[in-house]
């Protein structure tokens, strides 16, 4: 596969990660009254619609993705690597 020249091996310029972002709209229906139980059904068409339109710079995408797998890796380490390595007091 190929991209006809579109992507480059050294990646996009600066003005090309500054001017880039992502727009995503999203629609959804539902019911306004809740149901008393989770098991039961609504005997009527959905009655609520909403739409969302979100988006944001690939830059801010980037940040955002840079924090959270800082935020895996931190807490990955606390969790499976560093509890034989902690010094319990002895009784």
């Amino acid at each position: 596969m190929f991209s006809g020249g579109l992507i480059s091996h050294e990646g996009p310029s600066e003005e090309q990660r500054k001017n880039s972002y992502f727009d995503l709209t999203l629609f959804g229906e539902g019911w306004k009254e809740k149901l008393a139980e989770p098991t039961d059904q609504h005997d009527s068409p959905p009655n609520k619609h909403i739409v969302v339109k979100v988006g944001a710079s690939i830059l801010y995408i980037a940040l955002i993705f840079h924090n959270c797998c800082h935020y895996l890796i931190i807490h990955t380490y606390i969790v499976f690597l560093a509890p034989p390595l902690l010094a319990y007091p002895s009784m």
